[in-house]
């Protein structure tokens, strides 16, 4: 079993938003952006920055809109927008990552790709130097297809196979423990993914045996 290690806490403001770091844990998060509406901020409880750090199960990438009831009389239901897309990266890598904003680690799909000779896989996130080097892993690939198809969403091998998970449905088991979920997707009505997430602690075992850091970008936006 991978030592398990827990997160602490620690804010920096940096050029591109608030890093929270989760000091000898291996885990680091961005949040860059927040759109909001010309409604009232009464109606909405988003703070610049939202709290991850200390949750129970960390997402590793969503995707879609939510709908709350309005807390005034008059006021229709609010729909939400949520985004978190996410790296897993190196300490080395660390600086590289800094430089990043949030459009370049976003929802968008993921494809391989062939650069001046150069092949990469569609799990990596390479910087734009001459040489495109990689400065991330993606842990959850998102596969497009053609048309309106929805999209396909794939936990990463290496996190699964390091975890000794065991997937039924949409819904990751760990058999050792006794089958406990350790990551689950879910999907909204028409059955696209909107969520894949992970259990804190299985997570941060998994970074911490690698040396690496969670690079998370998220952006939401309340119309």
């Amino acid at each position: 079993m991978l030592d398990r290690i827990a997160p602490a806490a620690g804010r920096k403001k940096t050029a591109n938003g608030y890093k929270y770091s989760g000091i000898d844990a291996g885990l680091i998060y961005i949040f860059p952006m927040a759109e909001f509406s010309t409604l009232s901020p009464r109606f909405f409880e988003l703070d610049d920055v939202r709290p991850v750090q200390g949750r129970s199960w960390i997402p590793l990438r969503q995707d879609g809109e939510t709908q709350h009831d309005s807390p005034l009389p008059g006021i229709g239901a609010i729909r939400e927008y949520a985004g978190i897309a996410t790296l897993a990266v190196l300490s080395a890598d660390r600086g590289a990552v800094d430089t990043l904003t949030w459009s370049e680690v976003d929802t968008s799909t993921h494809s391989s790709s062939v650069e001046k000779g150069l092949y990469r896989q569609a799990d990596v996130h390479c910087d734009w130097s001459d040489d495109r080097a990689i400065v991330g892993t993606r842990l959850v690939v998102a596969q497009g297809k053609d048309g309106f198809e929805r999209q396909t969403w794939h936990l990463h091998q290496d996190l699964a196979i390091a975890l000794k998970l065991e997937r039924e449905g949409d819904s990751w088991f760990r058999p050792d423990e006794g089958w406990i979920e350790v990551a689950r997707l879910k999907r909204d009505a028409e059955g696209s993914p909107v969520l894949l997430e992970i259990r804190a602690e299985m997570l941060s075992d998994y970074l911490a045996a690698r040396g690496m850091a969670l690079y998370l970008s998220s952006y939401w936006s309340a119309p």
